[in-house]
């Protein structure tokens, strides 16, 4: 066994020796011997001590205190303090560099060899904890990254299956085929549920799962969820109800989406496990219980509410012994005697995470054969105290004959804004890049410019540069500048209007939003007062969402139609561009080809594959190769987006 290496520092150098002595005659090695902060710091980076026995009173400026701070800092090797200062005030400034022991001089060598044992196992042993605690944050990592990763490849092939079988049921088919076709569309979507449940489970044991608050309508949320239920519940003769009272809060702010996915699984499970009767699902607010309703009336309206969610049934029951672990993760039922089960047994252990999230608390009250009732809380900020119901807003007025360079280096995105712009009677000049930008400016009179970032030749950001720096002939340095542009990270906006942008809107275009910020740069005093409207989110994971859509473009089929034409006029065109450029390495047209591509996808609503291509870009602007598995999964993709954008493209003609 290697001899323990101590490092010695005292101010006096015959006690530093006299330790010397008595710690080699105990079988240590005495590495060095130090009397101040500078030596002893240089002797703990060249021996690297196992053990530093530190007097407090030293040399120069530094005490034996705040050199075992910096010690702790840098090197996490133990100090012990050997000194002959005993004062309150000393021992509490001790204790706050975390020292492995405190001897008293004059010592004793049975007591000193004593602490230095107790302080190199106590250090062994939080040396062994630490590097226990990091292996298993690198591997629940490494579990995180491996689910990502699978829940990726599965929901590939997931949305195929479904696309296709979807596809397949509006064909003409016979009742068995129909049948079929029907237990492969189920089949796949309880696979998505179970896949969602694993993908949870496991943010949750990395730590990353939380919660994204925003203001939402109960009332709507709970019709929603329960609708979502009811074929189920009617196909076993279920009749599914709700109850919202009068005094519970409609308009609160938290997270809906985790809201929605806890009641989501306790009325799922109550279906699955109810073969006749009755699901209810009742909400109550905690403030209200037990009170008069015109008593109510008198009191301030809290900030925070704190609501009870109850979801009854009259189905199979819950034994004790089920009640005590049914929360627990992979724990499920006894199916045997009650009824045949699906699912992962995640569910639960789910929702009482969640539930903690938002500082409630998820039980059961149940017994077998006469149904269960299972309960939650959960907390919200009350949605009128953080912003009034806005009304309806109204589309801004523009002065006709205004003109406007619209820059952009896809077709669907310079065909949207130029019909977007042309319906408010802008004049339209439709440039690809910074440079014909530049050209535009220098032999036209322009009002107003809405421009890409990422553009070919020179970018967004260069183009605007030059208009600030007044070298532009007959082009004001004030200009009005828009950025429409797919980035829309965190911060991106921020980034661009302290660049020098005078508005920012971010793809998918929402036409309200488009032309609030052309008033609002156009027209500043009018609007200054105005509060900012924050659009609806839209669910990014969509194969096609023509609802969201129609939304941002205010119900326009005919513009919709055009630009799902255009669009699938030049898939093929634009995925062999893309791959050829990848197979040459050619990196930076691979990242500005797949960005612009992913921006004409958001614009139609072809969400899922958006994503994918914003995918492409990240890792062609990392310089990182594209696997072949991952350019057929996004031409599977492209395929079926263009499939669903045709058999929209008919219902909405």
């Amino acid at each position: 066994m290697p001899s323990i290496s101590i490092l010695v520092v005292d101010d006096e150098r015959i006690v530093a020796l006299d330790i010397k002595g008595t710690l080699e005659t105990l079988g240590y090695c005495v590495c060095a011997v130090a009397n101040a902060a500078e030596p002893a710091l240089e002797a703990v980076k060249v021996h690297s001590p196992d053990l530093v026995l530190m007097d407090i009173n030293l040399r120069g400026e530094m005490d034996g205190i705040a050199i075992a701070h910096i010690i702790n800092a840098k090197y996490s090797t133990p100090v012990v303090f050997l000194t002959a200062y005993s004062d309150r005030d000393t021992f509490d400034r001790a204790k706050s560099a975390n020292p492995y022991g405190f001897i008293l001089k004059p010592f004793d060598a049975r007591k000193l060899h004593s602490a230095i044992e107790i302080a190199l196992i106590k250090h062994s042993e939080e040396a062994r904890l630490t590097k226990a605690r990091h292996k298993a944050e690198l591997e629940n990592n490494a579990k995180s990254s491996f689910f990502a990763n699978m829940s990726h490849e599965i929901r590939n092939s997931l949305n195929g299956i479904v696309g296709m079988t979807d596809l397949a049921l509006e064909t003409k088919l016979d009742a068995d085929q129909q049948e079929y076709m029907t237990t492969v569309l189920d089949s796949a979507e309880n696979l998505l549920d179970i896949l969602n449940d694993i993908l949870d489970l496991s943010r949750i044991e990395a730590q990353k799962m939380s919660l994204t608050p925003k203001r939402f309508d109960l009332e709507k949320l709970i019709n929603k969820v329960v609708r979502t239920q009811i074929p189920k519940a009617h196909k076993k003769k279920l009749t599914i109800t709700y109850d919202i009272p009068a005094f519970v809060p409609r308009m609160l702010k938290g997270d809906p989406t985790r809201v929605s996915q806890i009641i989501t699984n306790l009325l799922s499970n109550a279906i699955k496990f109810t073969e006749q009767g009755t699901i209810s699902l009742e909400i109550a607010d905690l403030a209200t219980l037990g009170a008069y309703a015109e008593h109510q009336l008198l009191l301030p309206t809290p900030k925070y509410r704190m609501l009870l969610f109850s979801v009854r049934d009259t189905g199979v029951g819950l034994t004790e012994e089920e009640q005590n672990y049914i929360f627990e993760p992979y724990k499920q039922v006894h199916a045997e005697e009650k009824t045949p089960i699906r699912g992962t047994g995640l569910g639960l252990a789910i929702c009482r995470e969640l539930v903690e999230l938002m500082n409630g608390t998820i039980w059961v009250r149940s017994k077998p054969g006469t149904g269960s009732t299972f309960h939650f809380t959960a907390q919200f900020e009350h949605g009128e105290l953080v912003e009034e119901i806005p009304e309806p807003e109204a589309i801004p007025e523009f002065p006709s004959g205004l003109h406007v360079a619209v820059v952009d280096n896809n077709i669907v995105g310079q065909k949207l804004l130029h019909e977007l712009l042309e319906k408010k009677g802008f004049k339209c000049h439709i440039t690809s890049n910074g440079a014909e930008l530049l050209e535009l400016l220098a032999s036209e009179t322009i009002d107003l410019v809405v421009t890409e970032i990422k553009l070919p030749f020179l970018t967004g950001l260069e183009a605007m540069q030059h208009i600030r720096s007044g070298t532009i002939p007959n082009t004001p340095k004030n200009l009005p500048i828009i950025a429409v542009t797919a980035f829309a990270l965190k911060g991106d906006k921020e980034r661009f209007i302290e660049a020098g942008m005078d508005g920012y809107v971010a793809k998918p275009i929402h036409a309200t939003e488009f032309y609030r910020e052309l008033a609002r740069v156009l027209q500043p005093a009018e609007l200054a007062a105005q509060p900012e409207q924050q659009a609806e989110e839209t669910d990014m994971t969509q194969l096609l969402d023509v609802e969201g859509t129609l939304m941002r473009l205010e119900n326009d089929t005919d513009l919709i139609c055009r630009l799902y034409l255009l669009f699938v006029d030049e898939v093929a065109e634009r995925l062999y561009g893309l791959k050829l450029f990848l197979q040459e390495n050619a990196y930076d047209k691979a990242a500005l080809h797949s960005q612009s591509f992913a921006a004409s996808a958001f614009n139609i609503g072809a969400n899922s594959l958006g994503n994918a291509l914003m995918q492409v870009y990240t890792a062609a602007t990392h310089k990182q190769p594209i696997s072949a598995d991952h350019l057929a999964q996004l031409e599977q993709l492209s395929m079926l987006t263009t499939t669903e954008i045709k058999r929209n493209m008919e219902k909405l003609s």
